[in-house]
């Protein structure tokens, strides 16, 4: 056990950084600890389960929903690694229609700050109501003939109302 203050005893602002001997890693105010691993950061024995106060954050042995936002990568990381399954089409991100306008959109290069509207330089990779996929500035996104368009049968590419 490491504890983090001067003394080695039990004191409120001490903190505790312990292997327990089920092999479970727990951070916790050495004053709130508990037998059940319930108060604090805990991480089980074989780093699957992560909990704080006894809510589970990641269970990585079983299919999870996450709500709410979360942010992944923070700042100082900033990519994702996505591992596929052994289902057909378990590779990859899918990202389904919105509900309002049939469209699904990916937009690279947004504001690290914003979950909406748009910023200078911001790209747009968006398939349309129709089924048009377009690539084209997220300025130009709601304009005619501007960006890379094909069409919803896969047949025709555009650049800018030009049909290549």
């Amino acid at each position: 056990m490491f504890n983090y203050s001067y003394k080695n005893t039990t004191q409120a602002g001490q903190w505790e950084i312990n292997k327990t001997d089920d092999n479970a890693l727990i951070i916790n105010p050495s004053s709130l600890r508990q037998a059940d691993h319930s108060v604090g950061l805990s991480i089980n024995g074989d780093s699957s389960i992560i909990k704080f106060n006894g809510n589970e954050l990641v269970n990585v042995g079983t299919d999870q929903t996450i709500t709410g936002r979360k942010t992944f990568g923070g700042t100082t990381l900033g990519s994702i690694q996505l591992n596929p399954t052994d289902v057909s089409y378990g590779e990859g991100i899918r990202i389904s229609n919105s509900p309002f306008y049939n469209v699904s959109a990916i937009y690279i290069g947004t504001s690290p700050t914003s979950t909406s509207g748009e910023i200078d330089g911001q790209w747009t990779i968006i398939k349309r109501n129709a089924g048009e996929l377009y690539i084209c500035r997220t300025a130009d996104q709601n304009t005619d003939n501007r960006g890379l368009m094909i069409s919803a049968d896969g047949n025709t590419l555009t650049f800018n109302g030009r049909v290549l």
